[in-house]
């Protein structure tokens, strides 16, 4: 099994996003969402289509029950918004 970091770059070096990215992880896995959600913001405001933090950024706000906060701000991230309605729907039925 590989010893990368699951976010390495191409060049199997992981760059400065890659490793905020992991800061990001572990931030959600110790139960600090509103850490994950600094950390991917910082990441998504030098690189707005990222799509991996847009993601990461989605879990922190939905671990917040702040999953709407992502329309208000414009909707700024993308991807969040989106998850958020699709997990509504699946805890709808």
């Amino acid at each position: 099994m590989s010893k990368r970091p699951p976010f390495a770059s191409s060049a199997g070096r992981p760059n400065a996003s890659d490793q905020a990215l992991e800061r990001a992880l572990v931030a959600l896995r110790m139960q600090r969402p509103d850490e994950a959600e600094r950390i991917t913001a910082d990441i998504l405001k030098a690189e707005r289509g990222n799509a991996r933090a847009a993601h990461v950024h989605g879990q922190a706000l939905l671990m917040q029950n702040r999953a709407a906060d992502d329309r208000l701000e414009g909707g700024a991230f993308g991807l969040s918004s989106r998850m958020a309605h699709g997990c509504a729907k699946r805890n709808d039925s």
